[in-house]
């Protein structure tokens, strides 16, 4: 695990948001992927894939605002199928969790900005001449 690379051993359906800070966080730095069906000390064991793309999607689009745009593909690794979700870095817009705010990634965790990087974060995006919509 790092700044753009999460491991996850199954999805955590009690807590979407957990997910969803993930991807946050990854879109508003530089991206990132995560593998489901690895535990976090990086030891491939596999889940169940059957309808785990179409849940992370889902869970993507209903708490993240703007919603995410993921790319799902199940690939083996070490003999074993796991889910790969890669999220690119937006360069439109900050996303944030639903009724949580925003998120960057830092290292290996998921935080809420500072005052300051939250700028910087608005900044980019209004350099780019886009603004702050998406």
């Amino acid at each position: 695990e790092g700044e753009s690379l999460e491991f996850k051993e199954a999805l955590d359906k009690g807590r979407p948001e957990r997910l969803a800070k993930t991807a946050v966080a990854f879109a508003n730095t530089n991206g990132g992927k995560i593998l489901f069906g690895v535990t976090a000390e990086g030891c491939v064991v596999g889940c169940e894939l059957v309808g785990l793309a179409d849940r992370v999607t889902n869970i993507l689009r209903s708490h993240c605002d703007p919603p995410i745009g993921c790319k799902t593909t199940i690939v083996n690794c070490a003999g074993t199928n796991v889910l790969l979700v890669e999220i690119a870095a937006s360069s439109l817009s900050v996303h944030v969790v639903k009724d949580h705010g925003p998120f960057i990634r830092a290292n290996r965790t998921n935080r809420s900005p500072s005052a300051g990087e939250l700028e910087d974060l608005y900044e980019r995006r209004t350099d780019s001449g886009i603004g702050f919509g998406g």
